[in-house]
């Protein structure tokens, strides 16, 4: 059996105000991109990396990756549904091994995180890190009023990595039609099959904002 992990750093950034795109933005004196990207190239239990990303930083991190041999690099699409389809294509990869998908908009990616999502998605074929929801979360109105509140004992904030059998995963993309999913578990649930839940982790925040980058920095040494 086998692992291989899809990282994707084909977003557009968007929401992020800075004439630099969130890829490719110093944190800590490094890019953001090559943060998951090492965590999961110097990971002994994954055996090869697709990285999912744009024209704009194709040169950028194909001279990042160089020639090892662990790393493959592909263009993504209009969606993530797409680009990770596009990295699905380039695995030679049998029904029981394992998918990791991790977004590149969270760098801090680790061992025990990658360890732990990879050993889950062996047991239960499917699976995500998420936290559980500290703020009482309020349902508004057009008008941005509360007209209800909702019990936050029931509900996760769901990150990634996100991990799958490469059978499940493979097929729930067949299945999308260019779906606008955000994740790759709303794709699988549409199949009937469950997503187990495990604990991530705090560090694992997405860079959305620049003032992100700060809060982001506080768990780097």
């Amino acid at each position: 059996m086998k692992t291989f992990a899809i990282l994707l750093v084909a977003g557009k950034s968007t929401r992020f105000e800075s004439n630099i795109s969130k890829q490719v933005f110093l944190l800590k004196g490094k890019p953001v991109f090559t943060y998951p990207l090492d965590a999961l190239l110097n990971n002994s239990s994954i055996d090869e990396v697709v990285v999912v990303t744009n024209e704009e930083h194709e040169s950028e991190i194909e001279n990042y990756i160089g020639n090892n041999p662990k790393a493959k690099l592909c263009l993504g699409g209009e969606t993530r549904q797409i680009s990770v389809e596009h990295g699905l294509a380039l695995l030679k990869a049998e029904e029981n091994d394992v998918v990791l998908i991790h977004d590149g908009a969270r760098p801090l990616l680790d061992d025990d995180i990658i360890n732990r999502t990879i050993a889950a998605a062996k047991e239960f074929g499917a699976v995500t890190t998420s936290l559980p929801m500290e703020d009482t979360v309020a349902i508004q109105d057009f008008e941005e009023h509360i007209i209800g509140m909702t019990d936050r004992s029931s509900l996760v904030k769901v990150q990634t990595p996100q991990a799958f059998k490469y059978g499940i995963i493979s097929e729930a993309h067949k299945l999308a039609n260019g779906s606008t999913a955000t994740d790759d578990c709303s794709l699988v649930m549409k199949m009937l099959i469950q997503v187990k839940l495990i604990p991530g982790s705090k560090k694992l925040a997405k860079l959305t904002t620049v003032e992100d980058i700060k809060y982001l920095e506080t768990f780097i040494k």
